[in-house]
């Protein structure tokens, strides 16, 4: 039972940093045109470009960039910022969260 709380942070923290990254490409598209251009104009995690394994690899590439550095373009909008800030929030947790569950299933044999 108790490794099942951590799983449940971990979770939702993955689903909160999904859709953080969903509200972060929106505002790509309108902050940075060309840089949404350039990635072929993914739109998220639900809509699909003509080659979905191409959209996903650029959707991990973004997400992991954004967790580690904020583009400039980020830097102009304090809700981007405010969604990047969250955004590495929610990826410490879920890795946190992660790590505890393996802890606690691993340990409670």
């Amino acid at each position: 039972m108790l490794p099942l709380i951590p799983f449940a942070f971990g979770f939702i923290a993955v689903v909160a940093a999904f859709v953080l990254a969903h509200r972060l490409r929106e505002l790509e598209g309108v902050l940075n045109q060309a840089g949404w251009e350039k990635d072929r104009r993914v739109k998220g995690i639900v809509w699909q470009m003509p080659d979905p394994t191409e959209e996903a690899e650029t959707q991990k590439k973004h997400m992991l960039e954004w967790v580690f550095a904020t583009p400039e373009w980020m830097h102009k909008d304090k809700k981007a910022v405010r969604l990047v800030f969250w955004l590495r929030i929610s990826f410490l947790v879920s890795n946190v969260a992660g790590l505890v569950f393996m802890f606690l299933a691993f340990t409670n044999q």
